[in-house]
């Protein structure tokens, strides 16, 4: 077989096995995942090599070492242990011991087995996860290389050793060549693929395995363990997937691109569960705002994004919240998935698309369809059926762009008035489904596509008269928040906290202003009648929620509701006396110290 990369572990090991005995052993180093074992099993197979295998992970003793070499001469001489009893001999000598007593064989020790052992190689592997100390470890070694005059190969991370400067100084008793392996790429993904069981799968990983291999490198990991469990992944992905999806090849690959980078970045700790909120603003308005600030310090996910050049990792084929509930909680529900699938521009089918869509790919579409599509958009429109902001600027685009494509009679100044007039109902009828106040207004594009006429003034105009409506809805909605969450107080306190501050979970309102209308009065005859230990929690989530400049930074019309709450308080404690008074005393000052009240 042909190890590329570890050619010259193979050439080594040719030259090492034919001598008489050698009194070194040769140490097989590597990074955790990077197929040390993998590539050492190999290379003795198609050498055709009779070698035991001994892991030492866990182990604490030297019994514990010959009792695992005992139980791999017996298991090769004539299978008389259970693959559950291979298993067990990493762990304790003792279940070792009590397998060998069934079979009448307790008092078996190794030198009985000197003959079987002299023809065969010692692979020992996992060094560094065993319990016993270094020095004695490799001193126990020696004495299959010295005394026994065996072959020997040991596999370890050297860096992984509680003292790795202790192993390098002591090794060197023992070891006479040390081989470093190398990612073993192509033969790692075959083998890998060998283990997928859905058919659909392993033929699209084989047939795009260079793919594979290239998000692999940018990853800039060696690790082929992460490797595995992505492909693994990946299958599950797969299986939940409509089968329309491979009428889309190209989309499919894209599709595979992002999960297995995001895999990749999650797998070696570099993302985090809450890096996948508004991934794609995090990504394109960081890079917006750093322009021209090298020393600012780049987001997690906007560095993995740049280490992916040519994969979208904005795209939105799969929702954040599905990413995150994959890659962290490993639940695939197909549901939403498919969901997801069907809503992605990559693999809808024209038949199936929005009319809006349609007549947003005008160069692309029969005429009559187009015709029959911005028809029904017309409809739509006069209905008041748009009501999701992304399509409602896609549809705002399309109609200004149908003065000039001749679609319809209308002039600019008309087309205009109907789309300011379209914004005032909605927002009268509280039918607009309001957003975060960057996405669609701050990106040129929504469900995967651009703007039409996003650069023309009266879009601009039309996107800002949209914008402002947004707030003003957005407003309407944090007043009946902060009016519920008051109300609600007594029986949902926990919530109310959470909600308040939540620690940037998302869906809580730490950063939006849902007491800058709140009745201050109602709050301060709330909180001062719940329990002590509830009213402490209480404060404590309301100087969570202003300190560190939040006040200032993002709540800035919440700062006169503060300011009376303060107060409100302060009355009331010089209304009490005794512990009561002199107890909220203390939770006002805990509460309001280092709280900027005064506008800058």
């Amino acid at each position: 077989m042909n190890y590329k990369n570890n050619s010259h572990l193979e050439d080594y090991l040719k030259y090492f096995f034919p001598l008489d005995n050698p009194g070194y052993a040769v140490l097989i180093e590597g990074q955790w995942g990077i197929g040390k074992t993998f590539v050492t099993k190999k290379i003795l197979q198609g050498m055709k090599k009779d070698y035991l295998y001994v892991s030492l992970y866990g182990v604490s003793s030297d019994a514990e070492i010959e009792d695992a070499i005992i139980a791999q001469v017996l298991q090769n001489s004539f299978g008389g242990l259970s693959k559950i009893t291979m298993k067990a001999i990493s762990y304790s000598s003792q279940i070792v011991r009590g397998n060998l007593k069934k079979l009448g064989l307790e008092k078996l020790n190794l030198s009985e087995f000197s003959e079987k052992l002299k023809n065969k190689i010692l692979v020992f592997d996992d060094l560094e996860r065993s319990n016993l100390d270094v020095s004695e470890l490799l001193g126990h070694l020696n004495t299959f290389v010295e005394h026994a005059g065996l072959k020997v190969i040991l596999i370890c991370n050297s860096e992984q050793f509680p003292d790795p400067e202790k192993f390098r100084e002591t090794k060197e008793k023992i070891v006479g060549h040390t081989l470093i392996v190398r990612p073993e790429f192509g033969d790692a993904f075959s083998a890998f693929c060998q283990q997928i069981h859905c058919p659909k799968t392993k033929k699209f990983l084989n047939e795009n395995e260079a793919l594979a291999g290239n998000i692999f490198k940018q990853s800039e990991s060696k690790n082929l363990r992460v490797l595995r469990q992505t492909l693994h992944e990946f299958e599950r992905l797969y299986r939940c997937l409509p089968n329309e999806v491979e009428n889309y090849p190209e989309n499919l690959k894209l599709l595979f691109s992002i999960f297995a980078a995001y895999s990749f970045e999650t797998k070696l700790g570099r993302l985090q569960k809450a890096d996948f909120n508004n991934r794609a603003y995090s990504i394109v308005w960081a890079g917006i705002r750093q322009k021209g600030k090298s020393d600012e310090a780049k987001s997690a996910i906007k560095v993995s994004s740049e280490r992916y050049a040519g994969i979208d990792l904005t795209d939105s084929v799969l929702t954040d919240d599905l990413l995150a509930e994959m890659l962290f909680d490993g639940r695939y529900d197909k549901a939403k998935i498919r969901a997801s699938i069907e809503d992605s521009h990559r693999f809808r089918s024209i038949e199936r698309e929005p009319e809006w869509r349609t007549v947003w790919h005008w160069a692309e579409r029969a005429d009559e369809a187009i015709i029959s599509a911005f028809e029904t958009l017309l409809k739509n429109f006069n209905a008041r059926e748009y009501t999701e902001i992304g399509v409602i600027l896609h549809v705002f685009g399309i109609m200004l762009g149908s003065v000039e494509k001749k679609l319809s009679s209308f002039t600019i100044p008309q087309v205009k008035e109907m789309c300011r007039s379209y914004v005032d109902d909605i927002l009268e009828k509280q039918s607009l489904e309001t957003i975060d106040d960057r996405s669609s207004f701050t990106f040129g594009d929504s469900h995967g596509l651009g703007f039409t006429n996003e650069d023309s003034d009266e879009f601009r105009e039309l996107r800002e008269y949209l914008r402002t409506a947004n707030k003003t809805a957005l407003s309407q909605n944090y007043d009946h928040i902060g009016m519920e969450l008051i109300e609600n107080l007594p029986d949902q306190w926990s919530e109310f906290c959470e909600k308040v501050w939540g620690d940037g979970a998302k869906g809580n309102f730490q950063y939006k202003p849902i007491f800058a209308n709140a009745d201050e009065g109602k709050f301060v005859a709330t909180l001062l009648s719940l329990e002590t230990h509830i009213q402490r929690k209480v404060f404590q989530a309301l100087n969570y929620r202003y300190r560190e400049g939040n006040l200032e930074t993002n709540l800035p019309s919440e700062r006169q509701w503060v300011k009376r709450v303060r107060d409100l308080l302060l009355d009331k404690k010089n209304e009490m006396s005794g512990l009561p008074g002199y107890r909220l005393d203390r939770f006002v000052e805990w509460t309001f110290t280092g709280i900027k009240l005064e506008a800058s």
